[in-house]
């Protein structure tokens, strides 16, 4: 079945499957997907050929921050082939032996494509077990198992992603080929994201709240379906109802984003990651996402003595305090 979401015993995926036409993150065709039109390009041809040859694309790896369409593009890879999709979100808890169970019994059903999230939670040790599956077509067991080898009877093709290609071992990101790497949306891309996904919702959007929560969006498709399901549960595109009740400013930015420039402002403007987490109480791997957004939009700096506010980061804090 094309698109199929597979779920088995042990398997971490989706709840919700994105082809359901009352979800306004659905993508179902590559000219649905607005922005990166270099990066479908390059799979289109790379699908194309493939299907010529009667066989599954190679495996490839995807880069981009969080929310940008990853396994928006891995679905599609899935629905182009007309193949069975497993998505999978790779935790640093998750083994590589819950891997192999998944993929052995996927092969046993009859294949198709393996959407590896944040796959640089695998450490060093187990992305070393990724290379036969890429390179062979086969799983290799550890030394307990004496090397044993289970090769695949049906094609099993991985897509993986990640939001920090630094923690992924060369050789492994050498396995892949050529990344495929998601750019920045650019404010019109993100107006028309907004635009169609309120039009899936049933709504007649201006072009004003179209660029006013694009831009809110932040340059993130997922942070951009959050503001249109808020509409949603509105009944109303109106502006500023929409970002008081998703708790989000007019620049894109989160109560999280917010505690972060709280906790700057309050340990004297400039300051190291380790207070920022003991001060805001979120976790160090999500401030560096979230700050992200910050450095982008020039709300901080990063200098040598730390995290720095800028102006615009106290002005962008003030305003956040007067709506609270």
């Amino acid at each position: 079945m094309a698109g199929q979401t597979t779920k088995g015993k042990g398997m971490i995926t989706e709840e919700e499957n994105y082809k359901t036409s009352n979800n306004p993150l659905a993508v179902e065709s590559w000219d649905s997907y607005i922005g990166q039109e270099k990066v479908k390009e390059r799979l289109q041809v790379k699908i194309k050929a493939a299907m010529e040859r009667y066989e599954q694309m190679d495996a490839a790896l995807i880069l981009g921050q969080s929310g940008t369409g990853k396994s928006s593009i891995a679905r599609l890879i899935a629905d182009e082939h007309a193949v069975p999709f497993i998505d999978l979100m790779i935790t640093p808890n998750f083994s590589i032996s819950a891997l192999n169970n998944i993929l052995v019994q996927f092969d046993e059903d009859g294949g198709g494509i393996v959407f590896l999230d944040e796959i640089h939670n695998f450490s060093k040790k187990d992305q070393h077990y990724l290379y036969s599956i890429l390179e062979d077509n086969c799983i290799t067991y550890g030394a307990k198992h004496s090397g044993k080898r289970h090769y695949f009877v049906n094609a099993v093709t991985i897509i993986a992603a990640t939001t920090d290609e630094n923690l992924l071992t060369k050789a492994l990101r050498g396995r892949f080929g050529a990344p495929y790497r998601l750019g920045a949306y650019s404010d019109k891309e993100m107006g028309q994201i907004v635009e169609r996904m309120a039009i899936k919702m049933g709504f007649t959007p201006t072009i004003e709240e179209c660029i006013a929560l694009g831009q809110a969006a932040a340059g993130s498709p997922r942070q951009a379906g959050d503001l249109i399901k808020t509409a949603r549960d509105l009944g109303s595109m109106a502006i500023e109802p929409i970002l008081e009740l998703a708790e989000i400013t007019r620049d894109g930015l989160t109560v999280d984003h917010i505690a972060i420039l709280d906790s700057i402002f309050n340990l004297g403007g400039i300051t190291g990651l380790e207070n920022i987490t003991n001060h805001s109480g979120r976790a160090k791997d999500d401030i560096v996402d979230l700050e992200k957004l910050l450095v982008r939009k020039g709300f901080i700096e990063m200098t040598g003595k730390g995290r720095a506010l800028t102006g615009r980061g106290v002005k962008a804090l003030r305003e956040a305090r007067l709506k609270k």
